[in-house]
């Protein structure tokens, strides 16, 4: 973890009774929040935020691996970091920057609201 991550989880923690060295930062009366309940908060923190999507520990898996490639991070690294065992599948969380590809986006729905053009045959009309 980065020191800022640390510094914020040590924050957190000290603000809760179980403040030891081996006490969980989010904990249920010192044990283990379960993981259903966690998902939950999770949504409602999403939902609070003002998100317009469902948040899952998923969302931050793909950030990771997408902020991991856009930094530079290499694919040995993030593949490493992330636990797969092949660089396919790191490459599956890989996702190119929308910024690139942004423009060319934006071009596909003008050409579906434009206005139809008639078509011109090439073929010669016979009567």
């Amino acid at each position: 973890m980065t020191p800022e991550v640390v510094e914020v989880l040590q924050s957190i923690k000290t603000q809760t009774e179980f403040k030891g060295p081996d006490d969980l930062v989010f904990s249920n009366a010192g044990k283990p929040i379960d993981e259903d309940v966690m998902r939950r908060r999770l949504g409602k923190a999403g939902k609070a935020a003002g998100l317009p999507w469902r948040i899952t520990w998923h969302c931050f898996r793909r950030y990771f691996a997408f902020a991991a490639d856009r930094f530079g991070m290499q694919t040995e690294d993030r593949k490493l970091a992330m636990g797969h065992a092949s660089d396919e599948m790191t490459a599956h969380y890989a996702t190119t920057d929308i910024e690139r590809r942004r423009p060319i986006m934006c071009q596909i729905p003008s050409g579906l609201l434009a206005p139809a053009k008639p078509i011109e045959s090439t073929k010669s009309v016979t009567k």
